[in-house]
């Protein structure tokens, strides 16, 4: 039986495997990141694993979480920005921005990979998946109306439609490969400018 850990253990445990975690997913996928080898990272037994997560999946969602809270942070550092240039320019490098998330941190770009999100999803469960959406819709509909408020983007476009950008981007990522790694790069600056041409004031 793992013996009882001091809050300050467990706090410095749990940071140390969720940095595992993602380093692991990062080099070598969701399949073969598996408890054992976290575990034998992080110098702590297979049963002292699961004081902290009960699956492999839990923690790799909450690395996922942890990596997204910084990705957020850096989006509304933007719209809390001062505007430079015209509404067009602005709402082009914002979209741009958030493509460019998957490139700024590594875990969200490994698990914008088609095989490895469906490995994810497959060992999640589906409250987890239906709160990690609702949570991620909540952030970008608070997002596009500060940037409403702001007049950076038209009122009259739906937020639904708003929201269904992020969306749109990470299906694109997911598909990197298919659509070609030279090719992509024009590709999405040229997405990047036809959605801030239809949405921005």
């Amino acid at each position: 039986m793992p013996r009882a850990f001091t809050q300050l253990e467990r706090d410095n445990i749990r940071k140390k495997l969720i940095d595992i975690a993602a380093d692991t997913v990062i080099k070598n996928g969701v399949k073969t990141t598996s408890i054992e080898k976290i575990v034998k990272s992080a110098h702590i037994s297979k049963g002292a694993f699961y004081l902290f997560y009960q699956t492999k999946e839990q923690l790799i969602f909450e690395a996922i979480q942890n990596v997204q809270n910084s990705a957020r942070l850096r989006l509304l550092s933007l719209v809390a920005s001062e505007k430079v240039g015209s509404k067009k320019a602005w709402a082009e490098r914002f979209i741009l921005a958030i493509f460019n998330m998957f490139e700024e941190f590594p875990l969200l770009g490994a698990i914008a990979n088609s095989e490895i999100m469906n490995e994810l999803l497959r060992g999640a469960s589906q409250d987890a998946i239906s709160e990690e959406q609702k949570s991620d819709d909540q952030f970008f509909e608070s997002v596009f109306l500060k940037l409403k408020k702001k007049k950076l983007i038209l009122n009259s476009v739906d937020n639904q439609i708003l929201i269904g950008i992020p969306r749109a981007i990470l299906s694109l990522e997911m598909n990197r490969g298919m659509i070609g790694i030279q090719r992509y790069q024009g590709l999405k600056k040229l997405i990047a400018s036809a959605f801030a041409a239809e949405i921005s004031a």
